[in-house]
């Protein structure tokens, strides 16, 4: 086998990478690479940081923002390489460079919990499922400008992948051609587009030659589809717990919204609550009459405790009226509320 280091994706694509449409069309292209790859046996090596480069964690500011990149390189032509430390991700809060560049890695970040499993079923994703370590990639519209969806034909078993790359979820709907597939679809035969990332699976049924799919990405999330006659699963082998103690590192175990402090309130008011594993996490105001007033939260979170605050205004900016509020609480499957009073 060949390879060569894809420098050009890294430093023009991947470093500076703007999340947004521009930067999603800039990153296609360097993936895309002018549609010329080598030989079924040459491979570009991709990669996100590594001994001579900034922590991708560092230099995007966030962990969340590294998962749709992350999800690009690992179903994407190429061999996609994670430098150690990237797997839990190492770098924010380390203000020497060369500490986090070649320091000693503590695999007990607290990141750890949101990316591990990311990471650990990207790879078995492309272990177990040919398509996508073939060189075929098509790009296919997603009808948002912040979500990157592409093709990669198998016949029998093609893959289909949409990332978000904003900090809001989306709302995505493919439209599937027999032309761009691997697979000889039969009109009207029911298929089964098997969303390996979340275990789920979508019914599709071709009319003349065309099928559409539509689900819904939470922000920085991913899809990665195979499209069969039967619904698939990745297998995952269980990760060992590497905590230098036993039990929750941030001595959660369990989820919980706390009452907000102070309450009732004024200007502002914190509301804190705690998280035993990495979730989405949704948390947003509302007034009695169950209009949602403003979102405080929804994003990917570790696991810990968390706080925010409202300063006691609308989505808009504007202040609301005195009254009694909601904070609605969703995380994974957990739900809980609690009962705010603002004084003006």
């Amino acid at each position: 086998m060949d390879s060569g280091y894809d420098w050009v994706l890294y430093g023009s694509a991947v470093r500076p990478f703007t999340f947004e449409t521009n930067g999603i069309d800039n990153l296609h292209n360097r993936l895309y690479n002018g549609n010329f790859y080598p030989g079924p046996n040459s491979f570009a090596l991709r990669f996100m940081e590594n001994h001579d480069e900034e922590r991708i964690a560092f230099h995007y500011s966030s962990y969340e923002k590294t998962m749709p990149v992350a999800t690009a390189l690992f179903t994407t032509p190429g061999i996609p390489m994670v430098y150690s430390g990237q797997e839990v991700g190492t770098g924010p809060g380390i203000q020497d460079f060369y500490q986090r560049t070649r320091g000693v890695i503590d695999f007990n970040t607290n990141a750890k919990e949101l990316l591990l499993p990311h990471y650990q079923r990207l790879a078995h994703i492309r272990a177990q499922f040919p398509a996508f370590s073939t060189q075929q990639f098509v790009r296919i519209p997603s009808g948002s400008g912040s979500v990157y969806s592409f093709v990669r034909t198998r016949v029998d078993a093609d893959g289909i992948v949409a990332v978000n790359f904003d900090a809001t979820a989306q709302n995505v709907t493919l439209a599937l051609n027999s032309s761009l597939l691997g697979t000889t679809v039969q009109n009207g035969k029911l298929y089964q587009a098997s969303d390996l990332y979340s275990d789920t699976s979508y019914a599709v049924v071709f009319s003349n030659g065309a099928a559409s799919l539509s689900f819904r990405l939470r922000p920085y999330g991913s899809a990665v589809f195979v499209l069969s006659d039967s619904a698939k699963r990745v297998l995952l082998p269980t990760l060992v717990n590497v905590d230098r103690t036993e039990g929750n590192r941030a001595g959660v175990t369990e989820f919980r919204l706390h009452q907000n402090y102070p309450n009732p309130f004024n200007a502002s008011t914190r509301i804190s609550y705690e998280l035993p594993v990495a979730a989405h996490v949704t948390l947003a105001i509302y007034n009695m009459l169950g209009e949602k007033i403003t979102i405080l939260v929804e994003a990917i979170q570790p696991t810990g405790g968390h706080t925010v605050e409202w300063n006691g205004r609308s989505s808009e900016g504007h202040p609301v009226a005195s009254g009694i509020y909601f904070a609605r609480f969703q995380a994974g499957g957990f739900r809980d509320s609690k009962k705010l009073i603002l004084i003006r």
